[in-house]
């Protein structure tokens, strides 16, 4: 059981395995969304390749609700350009907060391995002085 072992575990390095946990499941929840989005990205950019062939007199219907529009082709790469950018900056920042993240996790885990060879230090140091 986690949380027995953890019990078991010295305070400074229960809160460190603590912070990890936490990080861990932050990270479990950005992987998703950015998948998403690049999932949308890649359907956005195969759209955008498709309009690119069409002659420009050529009708596009956009979907709004249940509603099909008339846009002209231009108008439907200018969406696209739009959603492509907005997806863009959605998939940076969701790469800065994993980025943010993965150095928050370096640290806690620098600070954990300091604890535990202090402890081992402290150990070392108690046995030499039982002799």
């Amino acid at each position: 059981d986690m949380s027995t072992s953890m019990q078991q575990l010295p305070p400074d390095l229960q809160v460190e395995a603590k912070a990890l946990e936490a990080l861990q499941a932050e990270f479990q929840k950005l992987l998703p969304a950015q998948q998403r989005l690049l999932t949308q990205k890649q359907e956005n950019e195969m759209v955008m390749k498709e309009l690119e062939l069409l002659e420009p007199e050529t009708p596009v219907y956009k979907q709004e609700g249940p509603t099909l529009l008339k846009v002209s082709v231009d108008q439907a790469k200018q969406n696209i350009a739009n959603r492509l950018r907005f997806i863009t900056e959605q998939i940076a920042d969701i790469e800065d907060k994993i980025k943010a993240l993965k150095e928050k996790e370096q640290q806690h885990r620098l600070k954990a391995v300091e604890i535990q060879q202090r402890m081992r230090a402290e150990q070392e140091k108690a046995a030499g002085s039982a002799e």
